[in-house]
């Protein structure tokens, strides 16, 4: 595949033009390019790190508690890495 990229470039759109190739980069692109209209994310994602941080797990280190959020953020989305 060749792709053309300059400042005009529309990575969002790239993708929904070559879903049929790109699946699971498309479904990526649409989580990673879009403008949340809501602060729902950023709640759940708060309450997320209030379940994970807390004091029975006072030796978790910040680096730690932040890789946890971002696991279940992802497995909540349906994001498996």
């Amino acid at each position: 595949m060749k792709v053309v990229v300059n400042e005009q470039s529309n990575p969002l759109e790239f993708y929904k033009n070559n879903s049929d190739l790109l699946k699971c980069l498309g479904k990526f692109s649409k989580l990673l390019f879009s403008i949340i209209a809501s602060s729902t994310p950023s709640e759940e994602s708060f309450s997320t790190s209030g379940d994970i941080i807390s004091d029975q797990r006072s030796r978790l280190t910040p680096e730690h508690a932040e890789e946890l959020v971002l696991i279940s953020q992802n497995k909540r989305l349906g994001i498996e890495l």
